[in-house]
């Protein structure tokens, strides 16, 4: 087997079933995937020389008989790392250092379930608070959320099939390939690999739009206030209520620190958290993804189509 680059390399996109596909080759006795899941060297701003390759190679275990890879999302979105690397940049560096026999996998999902995935996230994250959700795409590229602008592959996969033509491109549909035991997905890449298919169960490793419960911390009074059962009658009681300072929260028996801030707690913010909590609580329903899908990413889903020459009309 070969020794100077990966066998197989996933580029994305995010919140699509990579970690799914990742779990399955990590877990197949035919398989060495790197340690870290996104190596993130091919979007790097630096360290792209022989040398450092040679170094992202110590990545990989090429033992005899042993297919390695590596899948990083940021090869097709890289502005998710902010290092101001461009897809053109990340698909000729990978021209630059990978042998022509490396095989390159893209999943697809449907754009509206990825933002939704992606804004669940960044929720649990402490990102957002309020129900930005259906605004911020409306506002398309201009948004400056990740949910958002994670889920405008178009002209990056259009450029991908153009710059990596002389490779391999194994392009999966989330909807269509991966899910369930020995999957299609599963079976496609390990056919092409030339390993057994393995029975796998998706259930718990892909990333799907599942309800996701807010982080909200254990003192009983703070639960039902974000409940809004009993909110302040006005910014200034509730001042005196709750005080903020980084990292910690003051309720009444004095300052209590966790690991993720909630504040501010004015009564109107207090107001847009339960908002958000309800919101969330009812997911994103099919219809509502078919609507936002032909609202918002008509044009996307008909250049990817043409891209790939996969029909996408399930999606809309």
């Amino acid at each position: 087997m070969k020794s100077n680059g990966p066998h197989i390399i996933g580029l994305g996109a995010g919140r699509a079933g990579t970690t799914y596909i990742y779990e399955y080759l990590k877990h197949h006795p035919q398989v060495r995937m790197s340690a870290i899941k996104e190596l993130n060297f091919f979007s790097s701003k630096i360290g792209l020389s022989e040398v450092e390759y040679q170094k992202y190679l110590e990545n990989f275990d090429f033992k005899s008989g042993m297919v390695v890879g590596e899948i990083s999302p940021s090869y097709i979105w890289p502005q998710i790392l902010d290092n101001g690397v461009t897809e053109l940049e990340v698909f000729r560096n990978m021209k630059r250092h990978l042998p022509l026999d490396t095989i390159l996998f893209l999943v697809l999902r449907s754009p509206a379930a990825r933002a939704y995935s992606q804004f669940l996230f960044e929720v649990k994250e402490g990102l957002i608070r309020t129900n930005c959700f259906l605004e911020e795409l409306r506002k398309g590229k201009d948004s400056e959320f990740a949910f958002v602008g994670c889920t405008f592959l178009a002209d990056a996969i259009e450029l991908m099939y153009h710059e990596l033509r002389d490779y391999e491109i194994v392009t999966l549909v989330n909807e269509i390939d991966l899910g369930g035991a020995e999957s299609l997905g599963l079976k496609k890449i390990s056919n092409i690999l030339n390993i057994e298919v393995m029975g796998f169960d998706a259930n718990e490793k892909i990333n799907t739009t599942k309800k996701t419960e807010l982080y909200i911390p254990e003192h009983e009074s703070l639960k039902v206030l974000l409940d809004g059962t009993n909110l302040p009658p006005s910014d200034e009681a509730s001042s005196k209520w709750l005080e903020i300072k980084p990292g910690y929260v003051y309720i009444k028996t004095g300052w209590h620190l966790w690991n993720k801030m909630l504040g501010p707690f004015s009564r109107s913010e207090l107001e847009e958290y339960r908002l958000l909590k309800e919101f969330i609580s009812e997911g994103m329903s099919r219809e509502m993804e078919v609507q936002i899908n032909l609202e918002i990413y008509r044009d996307e889903i008909e250049k990817t189509q043409k891209s790939t020459g996969i029909d996408l009309s399930l999606w809309t």
